[in-house]
Parts: C-alpha cells; structure tokens; sequence
C-alpha cells in the first residue's frame, strides 16, 4: 500500500492530473465544475489510514448543465472508464461494489469520476431541488451532516458559472 495522503488532496490531485487533461481531450466544449463534495471523511478532513478500507481514493463528482448532462453525461463517464490509469498515485482507480478500491488490469474500469446534472445531484443528496427554493420543511429535514459536507467540500474547476 502506498504511503498514506490525504483524500482531499488524492482527489484534487486525480481530477488536474487524470480527469482534467482527458476531459480537455474528448470534451473540449463542454462545460463542466469538478469538485470533491459528497459524503465521506475525506470531505471533512478527518481521514487517515484507516479511511482506506472504504469509500476512500480517487474521486470527483463532475457536474453539468441539465441539457448537457442529457446529451454527454453517459459518454463521459465511459470515456474515462477506458482512459483513466488504473491507479493513481499508488491507488487503485478501479471500484468495487461502489465503495471499495479493488485492482485491475483490463479496460473498462469502474471509476468514482461521477457524472451528475447540478439539479439532480442536489435533489438527491439534499432530498430537494434548492433551484426551486428551500422551504422551512426542507431546512429541518436536512441533516446537519449533510450540510457539512457540503460547505467542507472543495470545488475544482468551475465552469458553469460563466454560463
């Protein structure tokens, strides 16, 4: 096992070196944000070696306009799933049952460079759509946790907002 580094800084790191230069490649009008925002230890900054074992590596979230979502979305997830390296930095890119880092060494990979449209992202992690407003309900409804991860995460690039 490689030394252990941060996952924030794994992250950041995987998306201007591994998904950045592809997506510039295959992608070069599309406008996209990246960042590292959803749940997990890494996002609030307390992961250590142990934060290995699961849900932990080489991830970003990348987020699109509905309309481009709808038109590339799927592709660009299986472009990376046939051009990103197997690992990075030591670290597997390929994941198994969706949480855990397993080896491989033949093309497709299961990545965690995730795809989502800003309004469904949001509507799943939150429960509710914040482009339409959030009302008292969904204000309570919401975790505190959640929230954190929100606020805690680290955005990469983004694009979108120019549009």
């Amino acid at each position: 096992m490689p030394p252990f580094v941060k996952g924030m800084q794994l992250c950041h790191d995987f998306y201007f070196e591994g998904v950045a230069p592809l997506m510039e490649r295959h992608f070069p009008e599309v406008h996209y944000s990246a960042a590292r925002m959803d749940g997990g230890s890494d996002v609030l900054g307390f992961d250590d070696h142990r934060s290995t074992d699961h849900d932990w590596g080489p991830r970003v979230e990348l987020f699109f306009s509905s309309g481009d979502f709808e038109s590339v979305g799927k592709c660009i997830y299986e472009v990376l799933s046939y051009n990103l390296p197997f690992s990075f930095k030591g670290f597997s890119t390929h994941f198994v049952n969706d949480y855990l880092m397993g080896d491989i060494d033949k093309y497709p990979i299961t990545h965690r460079a995730r795809t989502y449209s800003v309004d469904e992202y949001f509507t799943y992690y939150l429960g509710f759509k914040p482009a339409n407003g959030i009302s008292e309900i969904d204000w309570l409804r919401t975790p505190e946790q959640i929230l954190r991860t929100i606020q805690s995460g680290n955005i990469f690039h983004d694009g979108l907002s120019a549009l």
